[in-house]
């Protein structure tokens, strides 16, 4: 009889235990949920808008400086999104809208450094070669006198080109390099 008074007992503290827990691990589990759900939608939120071609803008037009911005700028949520909400869930939205808003921002100032630093680079290498005339540059003798001026030139007008130490037969009115190339 007195096992199964303890029987008893124990079953009643168990099952009282279980309908004062139940509310708070049914609520906790709400809350975990909605926490999920507000950043699901901040991560959409920002794909929607932050401006991805701004900071393709921005990190073209500064570089390096540009993605350096995109690491301090902190994008800041729609605060229509955040009307009427919990803390926790305001917390939660605010907190993966920033993450995804800043990842988007530096992914796209990045690629615009990239593409400025290509567009400077070919720009550059195109005006020196534009400025770089050699139709001047010919080796008038044997000893190559008047080729090291132009060392690396290409005679555009005689196919001859000075590589350095001699000039290399390339093409129609070059002479034989050794005795240099002549008009």
């Amino acid at each position: 009889m007195r096992n199964s008074r303890m029987a008893r007992m124990v079953a009643g503290v168990v099952l009282s235990a279980w309908l004062v827990l139940l509310p708070t691990v049914l609520a906790a589990q709400d809350v975990g949920e909605d926490m999920a759900d507000a950043c699901s939608e901040a991560k959409q939120d920002a794909e929607t808008h932050v401006s991805k071609v701004g900071w393709l803008a921005i990190g073209c037009l500064t570089m390096p400086i540009g993605v350096g911005i995109a690491l301090i700028v902190r994008p800041n949520p729609p605060a229509e999104r955040l009307v009427g909400k919990s803390p926790e869930y305001v917390e939660a939205y605010t907190r993966c809208y920033a993450s995804a808003g800043k990842g988007i921002q530096l992914t796209w100032s990045t690629l615009g450094c990239a593409s400025g630093v290509l567009f400077w680079a070919g720009t550059v290498v195109m005006i020196s070669a534009a400025s770089g005339s050699c139709a001047d540059a010919i080796c008038t003798g044997p000893d190559f006198s008047g080729c090291n001026d132009m060392i690396g030139c290409f005679n555009e007008g005689l196919g001859c080109y000075n590589g350095g130490s001699s000039c290399l037969d390339q093409g129609a009115g070059c002479a034989n390099p050794d005795i240099g190339c002549t008009q």
